[in-house]
């Protein structure tokens, strides 16, 4: 991702909402067209020979499940810091960091946003080691705050995350560019020679250390590129062993395997460390229903009465059905990444710290599967959260987007806020570019209540999802009881771990984070979901 996207997003996209985000939900919405195709083509992965080398056992410890989380270099625009990862308590929890991002085009690798990354000047307040940054030196930022972390917390290991557009990832998979691109990526980010990034300042010092490997955000191959995606990983793969064992490859995935036509996710698998599987976006406000955005199992809709569970309530199994799909929860992502060869031991269920929101929702089962008109972008576990405060609610107001998923050309600029007589408006003023080193905290601005909505608390009886709902506006998110029984059915899955998008979206304390951490190491919930 450009750092220009950061500072000056494209209308319908936000430092909330990066690119990577939007490729998601534009993937998820074609999903069921992919779907489709596949069967009709009848596609079925094929044999990609691992050649030269013998098959690479991973370099992760036997039976333990690691809690990944991405920090996006973008969040210190919202005064989110490497710092607030200990002051949270985050930093603690964490087996891995994937640092979101190292940029993908033009047939190299490259620091994406220097400004963030290196010309950002940290003060003693907030910096790691209670130390500022010197601005005479040319290592300063996120990048000097996360080398202090790792000193803070040794056994933390951090990654790369490589992100970019898929054309440019299909460019640089092609024989004839592979290796340049390859050598590139491990120059800047593995042997740390950052000035190497043409972005960058001459005379950065070297950083050999920093990164501990390298995550692969190809989002996502055609049928014509299958090849030479397993292709670029493998060799990728023999460089990094190469340079030294021990470091990690890993590969974020959309939530279902029939968004890889033609690759052999089980060759992938052997090449890998990790594959993270983006468990999220399942619903979302480019549909005109509600819906759960990452439900565990498959949810219940109502034929006569509720389909929820209030708090207290229980539901009336002789008023349910489910609502079944090809990979339509979690549960069935699992099982189709293992059908297509995935050991679980590499698999990583995707948790997502936002949420997502409709307006204008029919009142019918406290808003669930409802027509209603989506909220454009997401909002962060922490912000949701306190919607539920025993202080009148806080509603940020957004306008609803049109039914069609999110576009690579410009949406529609938003109008302005209305302000009414029923709730308190939240909008967050966005400056002009930040210049070199300066930090903007975004505060929001509140308008004057008078009338403010009460939130209540529902959740889905199977996956344990909540949602909230005032009368007419619905929130879908996670939060620590869905979390922990997504966590205790990774480690009953024995799965690799549980990845987390993205950490300064958790609330001030961790919250999340800490129910994940602590039901791998504990899993004694039940796991029958009826």
């Amino acid at each position: 991702m450009i750092s220009s996207l950061r500072r000056n997003p494209p209308s319908g996209l936000s430092p909330r909402n990066p690119p990577r985000r939007a490729a998601a939900l534009a993937a998820n919405f074609a999903l069921a067209g992919l779907l489709a195709i596949a069967c009709l083509a009848n596609l079925r992965p094929n044999a990609f020979a691992i050649a030269h080398r013998s098959e690479r056992r991973s370099s992760l410890p036997a039976a333990h499940a690691l809690v990944v989380g991405y920090f996006g270099q973008w969040s210190v625009y919202d005064h989110f810091l490497v710092k607030n990862l200990v002051t949270s308590g985050a930093a603690a929890q964490l087996d891995q960091i994937n640092y979101a991002q190292g940029f993908v085009t033009g047939g190299h690798c490259s620091v994406a946003d220097p400004n963030a990354d290196l010309n950002l000047v940290v003060s003693a307040q907030d910096s790691v080691d209670g130390t500022a940054d010197d601005p005479a030196t040319t290592f300063r930022g996120n990048l000097h705050q996360i080398a202090e972390l790792k000193r803070l917390h040794p056994r933390l290991k951090i990654l790369i995350s490589l992100e970019g557009r898929a054309s440019d990832f299909a460019a640089d998979a092609q024989p004839a560019a592979r290796n340049a691109f390859i050598q590139s990526c491990i120059d800047i980010f593995l042997r740390g020679h950052l000035s190497a990034s043409p972005n960058v300042a001459s005379g950065t010092p070297d950083q050999p250390g920093l990164f501990d490997g390298i995550d692969v955000d190809w989002e996502y191959p055609g049928p014509e590129n299958a090849a030479n995606f397993v292709a670029l990983l493998t060799d990728l793969r023999h460089a990094m062993d190469d340079l030294r064992p021990g470091l990690r490859l890993a590969i974020a995935v959309g939530p279902s395997p029939r968004m890889y036509p033609g690759v052999d996710l089980s060759a992938v698998s052997r090449v890998v460390d990790q594959i993270g599987i983006m468990n999220y976006d399942y619903s979302g406000p480019w549909s005109h229903t509600t819906g759960l955005l990452a439900p565990l199992y498959a949810p219940h809709r109502a034929t006569g009465g509720s389909p929820i569970q209030s708090p207290g309530a229980a539901p009336d199994p002789a008023t349910i059905i489910s609502v079944e799909g090809p990979d339509s929860n979690v549960e069935a992502s699992i099982l189709a990444y293992k059908q297509a060869g995935v050991p679980a031991a590499k698999l990583l269920l995707g948790l997502p710290f936002y949420g997502y929101g409709w307006k204008s929702v029919n009142a019918s089962a406290a808003g669930l599967f409802q027509p209603g008109q989506g909220i454009r972008g997401d909002r962060p576990y922490s912000y949701l959260q306190n919607l539920l405060t025993p202080a009148p609610a806080t509603v940020e107001i957004s306008d609803p987007l049109p039914h069609s998923p999110p576009a690579a050309s410009p949406a529609p600029a938003q109008s302005p806020l209305q302000i009414t007589a029923q709730t308190s408006i939240q909008t967050s003023i966005r400056t002009s570019p930040q210049l070199p080193g300066q930090i903007s905290s975004h505060t929001p601005k509140l308008a004057p209540a008078t009338i403010a909505r009460t939130y209540v608390l529902h959740r889905d009886p199977r996956s344990h999802a909540p949602w909230i709902y005032d009368g007419d506006t619905f929130w879908t998110y996670e939060d620590p009881i869905s979390i922990r029984y997504k966590a205790n059915f990774a480690a009953n899955q024995h799965l690799g771990g549980v990845m987390a998008w993205e950490l300064s979206q958790d609330a001030p304390d961790a919250a999340l984070l800490k129910a994940a951490r602590s039901t791998l190491l504990h899993p004694d919930l039940p796991l029958n979901p009826d």
